[in-house]
Order: C-alpha cells, then structure tokens, then sequence
C-alpha cells in the first residue's frame, strides 16, 4: 500500500508523516478509551519514568531511522524483491543482538524455525531463485541491510521497555516522534497538494493497516514470546501479501512461491511447537 501511494505521487515525508498522524491519533484514542474504562489512570500511561527515558529515546531514534533508511532503500533500489530479501534478514539480525545483548539461548529447533523461515520467505518474496548481481545497487542493498539492523534493534529496545509500560505508551511516543521528524522534512503545504485521489486512500490504509494495527500485534507479541520469535512469526508477512496479490491483483503463486509458502508454514509449526513445550515444562 505504501509502495502503490509512492508511485502514485507521494513523496517519502508525506507518506510517513501522514502515516504517523493517522497512527499517532489512534493511539492517542485508544489511550484515552482505557481510562475510559477505567482500566488505567491516563497520568500514568503516558508516564515515563527518568530513568527510562534514554531507552525510550532509543527505541524512538531506531523507529525513525528504520523508516527513513526503508524507503530510501526501497526507492533506490527500485526492485521490490531484492529490497525485501535484503530486509527479511532482520530475524537473523534479532538472534544476534539477543545473543550478545540479552545472552538469550537459541537450541537446535528455534535455529532449525529461523533458517527455515528466511529461507521460505526468499523464495515466497521471489528473490529466490531469480536472485542476480548484475547491476546491483550497492547503496541501496546497504540501505536496506540498515532497515533490517534498525528494525531489529527496535524489536529487541521495546521488548525491555515492555518490562514496566504498556506497549500502547510506547507506541504513542514512537508514532509521534515519526510524525515530529518527518512533518519538518517537508512544506505542510507540499504535503497537502500530494494527498491526491491516487495517494490518499492508500496513504489512510497504511497508517491504520500497516501502521496502527500491524504495530500494537507486533509488540504484543513481543510482550508475549519475545522478539525473537515474533520475528520468525512475522516471516508470515509473505504469504498474507502473496494471498493479497492473487485475490486483488490476480497474481498467480509459482511453484518457488508455493515452496517458500511451505517452509514458512513449517517454520511457525516447530517454533510453535516448542513455545508450547516450553510453556507446558514452566507449569
């Protein structure tokens, strides 16, 4: 959706900051709905206490920084399935820095459900088999190797902020870092002359879609399994688009799609397989 509002004339800025409005005022309702509820005193949700600040000013400066090296990435390398195989290696990258930072243990299973989902995911996305260097655009594979890093390195800062706030507050406090960066790289009044019939439903679909909705199950998911596994999880993303693809676009699912589709699908299955394990053995 984001991609269809970028051709349709939307620069990166308006893209993002519109976005992040959408998503940032959503959130900022939802905030609001709880107290409603009387679940949560508003104060304390949008409290952050000092000695969190600096992580929480991280997780907002890799929020950016993916945003920012995604779509530059994306628009430089102008070839969709190159520029999401160089980005779903953000998994591998999560195992990493959890390895390093977190000393968190990877056995034999989860490792197997990693390989195997990057591996379908390649194949789901068409970067594989059809993968070729000829004419590669340096810059814009570092770029997305850069997306993949920074996204990882969000994944891994929320999922310790998680600890002692709601992911609503932290959510609230990423989108509207996005909205207050990207609405300064650009003239309101450019950003309003491209909401166009050909960008602004599109635009719309990616905050509440993309943005709103894919973030909160995102970081829920990392409030409940880890980032770790809610990257191997989110490998899934392919085969939603290709699903997509068939019933909007009519694009039909080859038989290198239909074997990544199967490794994915076997991947959630082992990893799945052992949270519950894992799960029965703490009981």
């Amino acid at each position: 959706m984001g991609t269809l509002a970028f051709k349709g004339g939307a620069s990166i800025p308006t893209l993002i900051s519109v976005r992040m409005l959408i998503a940032t005022s959503l959130i900022g309702l939802t905030l609001i709905s709880l107290t409603k509820l009387n679940k949560y005193r508003l104060s304390k949700l949008f409290k952050i206490e000092r000695e969190d600040i600096k992580i929480l000013m991280l997780s907002c400066f890799l929020l950016v920084s993916n945003l920012i090296v995604f779509w530059e990435g994306l628009a430089s390398l102008n070839n969709i399935p190159m520029a999401l195989g160089v980005y779903h290696t953000y998994p591998l990258w999560i195992a990493i820095m959890a390895t390093l930072a977190f000393k968190e243990r990877f056995g034999k299973i989860r490792l197997l459900a990693l390989g195997l989902g990057s591996i379908g995911a390649l194949f789901a996305i068409r970067f594989l088999p059809s993968l070729t260097l000829i004419d590669i655009n340096i810059k814009g594979v570092l770029l997305m190797l850069a997306a993949a890093i920074t996204f990882g390195g969000y994944m891994l800062t929320n999922q310790k902020l998680m600890k002692k706030y709601h992911y609503f507050t932290i959510l609230f406090y990423n989108f509207l870092a996005c909205l207050g960066v990207y609405s300064l790289m650009q003239s309101p009044s450019i950003t309003l002359s491209q909401l166009t019939p050909d960008t602004i439903w599109y635009i719309v679909a990616t905050g509440v879609v993309s943005t709103y909705i894919a973030y909160i199950a995102i970081n829920i998911a990392i409030k409940k399994i880890r980032a770790s596994n809610t990257s191997i999880i989110s490998l899934s993303k392919p085969i939603i688009a290709s699903i997509l693809a068939f019933i909007v676009l009519g694009q039909t699912i080859n038989y290198y799609q239909a074997f990544g589709i199967g490794c994915i699908l076997l991947s959630i299955y082992l990893l799945g397989r052992r949270l519950l394990i894992n799960e029965r053995e703490a009981i």
